[in-house]
C-alpha cells in the first residue's frame, strides 16, 4: 500500500485524486473486511493553504494563534478499502504563518480540544508536550497512538 501511495502522490495533482487511485488499487489486493484509514495532504506554503482528503480518520484539530485548538470538521470519506470505486474530494483550508495543524490515530483523542500547545510553538516543542500527555494517559499496547504536527512559520 505504501508503494503505491507514493507513486501516486508523485503522478496525481491532487489528493483527492491521490486517494481514489489508491482505492482502486487496493480493492484489487484487499482482503474482505480489510481496509485502510488515510489522512492525505498536500500543502502549498506559497498558498497559504493545505488540501486534505479524510478517508476514515477523523481526529485532526487546527491551532490558530490566539484561538486554541479547534477540531476540523472535514467530510470524510470512509476508509480505503471499504467501498470499491468510492470517490474522494478534498477540501482546502487555510494554512498561513502561526498556524499549527495536529492529526492523530483514534488512540489519542481525549483531551486533545485542551492541548498544551499554542502557536508559535515550534512543531518539535509541541510534539513532545503531546507524546508525554500521550503517555501519562495511554496505557501500553491498549491502541495505536501517534501525533503529527504541522506548524507554519512566520
Amino acid at each position: 500500500a505504501l508503494a503505491i501511495l507514493r507513486s501516486e502522490c508523485r503522478r496525481a495533482p491532487s489528493p483527492a485524486q491521490v486517494a481514489d487511485h489508491l482505492a482502486a488499487e487496493l480493492a484489487t489486493v484487499l482482503a474482505p473486511g480489510q481496509f485502510i484509514t488515510l489522512w492525505l495532504a498536500r500543502i502549498d506554503v506559497s498558498a497559504g493553504r493545505i488540501d486534505v482528503v479524510d478517508a476514515g480518520h477523523g481526529q485532526a484539530w487546527m491551532h490558530r494563534r490566539g484561538q486554541g485548538a479547534v477540531r476540523l470538521d472535514l467530510a470524510g470519506h470512509p476508509p480505503v478499502g471499504v467501498l470499491a470505486g468510492a470517490t474522494h474530494v478534498a477540501e482546502s483550508l487555510r494554512f498561513e504563518p502561526g498556524t499549527m495543524l495536529v492529526v492523530a490515530t483514534d488512540g489519542f483523542t481525549e483531551g486533545v480540544a485542551d492541548m498544551p500547545i499554542e502557536p508559535p510553538m515550534p512543531a518539535d516543542t509541541a510534539s513532545a508536550a503531546l507524546l508525554a500527555r500521550l503517555r501519562a494517559r495511554h496505557r501500553r499496547g491498549s491502541d495505536d497512538a501517534s501525533v503529527l504536527v504541522l506548524a507554519a512559520r512566520d
